[in-house]
């Protein structure tokens, strides 16, 4: 998985979130149907990831809509015609892979985004996280930057700055909690 190499080495586990997605709406619909047949009556469909992604789709890109169903991503421009999650861009795939990650996160865990900002406009950015870590109240979310101007927009986090790597050990140090970062 790590190519020997877990500090640098890339992964590609895009299609296996997707496969996520889709197996926990499958056992959502396959546990709807077994609570409805016990019933024999209403029960309510709780919201799978796949449905909070596709409403936060909805208020961060208002132009674009997306469908996740049948194993397929297809998302649209307002018109009849959609694409396919191939021809995304890479700030659509970022945004359904982070939104996906951390709506299946399990509770209590610890979810580290590494260059949160990266392919994405500064218009969806606060937009993103802010919905993220709403959704997440149960999860720590660690956002590693060097973007400032974001870092700063965390309102209420804990920060650290990293100042230096040497000899396997690092130093660093925790910022105040107020918006004014240091250059």
């Amino acid at each position: 998985r790590w190519g020997s190499n877990p500090a640098t080495h890339l992964l590609s586990d895009y299609d296996k979130l997707l496969s996520l997605l889709f197996a926990k709406e499958a056992d959502r619909d396959r546990r709807h149907t077994q609570d409805t047949r016990a019933t024999q009556g209403y029960v309510p469909v709780p919201d799978s990831a796949i449905d909070t992604i596709v409403k936060l789709w909805g208020y961060l890109m208002p132009h674009r809509s997306i469908s996740l169903h049948d194993g397929k991503v297809l998302v649209g421009r307002g018109t009849a015609a959609e694409y396919h999650a191939k021809e995304m861009s890479d700030g659509e795939r970022v945004a359904l892979y982070l939104l996906g990650q951390c709506l299946t996160a399990p509770a209590g865990s610890m979810v580290i985004i590494d260059e949160p900002e990266l392919h994405l406009h500064r218009s969806l950015m606060d937009k993103l996280w802010n919905k993220v870590e709403e959704l997440s109240p149960d999860k720590t979310i660690v956002y590693i930057t060097h973007d400032l101007d974001f870092a700063a927009s965390r309102a209420g986090a804990k920060k650290l700055w990293v100042q230096s790597y040497s000899n396997n050990a690092w130093t660093w140090r925790d910022l105040p909690m107020d918006d004014a970062l240091p250059e």
